[in-house]
C-alpha cells in the first residue's frame, strides 16, 4: 500500500465518497449487530451509548455523501446520449441496449436523489423550512428512486455477463490468430517478437476486462439487495444489509485505487 495512492483516492471525489460509504456502512454493521460493540470499546455496558450516537452519525454520514454525489446524475446522462448516437448509426448489440437503459434509469435515479437533498438536510438537521417537497412526498420521490436504481443495476449485470461472455471463449490460440491476421494486413512487417508482444498484451488486456468486469458484476448484483430490501420487496436483517454495503463499497472502490496505482506505476514512483 503506497501512502501516495492512498492520498490521491482521499482526495479523488469518487474515492473520497467509497472511503465515506465504507465507513456508514462500518456504522451499519455495528448498529445491525450491537453484539460487536464489547469488541471495541472497554465499557461494561457499551451498547445504550453508542448505539444512541450511531444513529445521528450514520445519518450525518449519509447526508455528506449524497450531497458529494449531486451532480453524479450528469455522468450517465452524457454517457447515454453517446449511446444513442450508436444507436442512430446502426444496428448495435444487446449489451448497447443494456447500457442506454442502465444509464438513463441510475440517471434519473441520481436525478431524484439530488432534488430530494434538502428535503433529506431538514430531516437531519431537524429544520422542516429547508426542505422543497415536504417529507410525505420526499420519502415517495426516493422510493421511486431506488427502484430505478433496482433495474438500473439489473440492466448493469446484464450488460456486465454478456460483455464477459463475449470476451471468455476467445483462448491464447484465438487472440493469436486475431494478431497474426492483424499482422497480415499490416504486411508482416513486423518481426516475431514484436508479434509475440502484442499478443501478450493483448491477452493481458482482455484478462484486466474480464476481471473488472466481474468484479463490478458481483458488486452490483449484492448491491440489489440494498434497495430491494428498503422498497420491503425482500426480507433482510438490517445487519446483513449493511455487510452487502461494505463488501460493495470495497470491490467499487478498489477499481479507484487501481487508478491511481497504475498512475503512480507509470510515472516511477
Amino acid at each position: 500500500m503506497s501512502f501516495q495512492q492512498f492520498i490521491l483516492v482521499g482526495t479523488d471525489l469518487f474515492g473520497l465518497e467509497r472511503l465515506l460509504r465504507g465507513f456508514h456502512s462500518a456504522l451499519l454493521v455495528l448498529a445491525g449487530f450491537p453484539a460487536l460493540l464489547p469488541l471495541l470499546t472497554s465499557t461494561a455496558s457499551p451498547s445504550a451509548v453508542v448505539l444512541n450516537l450511531l444513529g445521528p452519525l450514520t445519518a450525518q454520514i449519509n447526508l455528506i455523501r449524497r450531497a458529494m454525489r449531486t451532480f453524479k446524475f450528469l455522468e450517465p446522462f452524457v454517457a447515454s446520449a453517446s449511446l444513442v448516437s450508436s444507436l442512430r448509426a446502426g444496428p448495435q448489440s444487446a449489451e448497447v441496449h443494456l447500457d442506454l437503459h442502465a444509464s438513463l434509469l441510475l440517471g434519473t435515479f441520481g436525478f431524484l436523489e439530488t432534488i430530494t437533498l434538502p428535503d433529506m438536510m431538514a430531516d437531519v438537521t431537524g429544520q422542516p423550512g429547508l426542505g422543497v417537497f415536504g417529507a410525505e412526498r420526499a420519502d415517495e420521490l426516493n422510493m421511486w428512486a431506488q427502484k430505478l436504481w433496482f433495474w438500473g443495476l439489473i440492466c448493469a449485470v446484464l450488460s456486465a455477463g454478456l460483455k464477459i461472455r463475449r470476451l471468455l471463449p476467445l483462448s491464447s490460440a484465438a487472440v493469436a490468430d486475431t494478431a497474426v491476421s492483424r499482422d497480415e494486413k499490416r504486411k508482416e512487417k513486423d518481426d516475431g517478437k514484436e508479434r509475440e508482444r502484442r499478443q501478450r498484451e493483448e491477452r493481458e488486456g482482455r484478462a484486466r476486462r474480464v476481471r473488472k468486469l466481474a468484479r463490478k458484476t458481483v458488486a452490483d448484483s449484492v448491491d440489489l439487495v440494498i434497495p430491494a430490501a428498503t422498497l420491503g420487496w425482500v426480507s433482510v436483517e438490517p445487519g446483513l444489509v449493511a455487510v452487502a454495503m461494505l463488501l460493495t463499497s470495497w470491490l467499487t472502490g478498489l477499481d479507484v485505487w487501481e487508478k491511481y496505482g497504475d498512475h503512480l506505476a507509470a510515472k516511477g514512483e
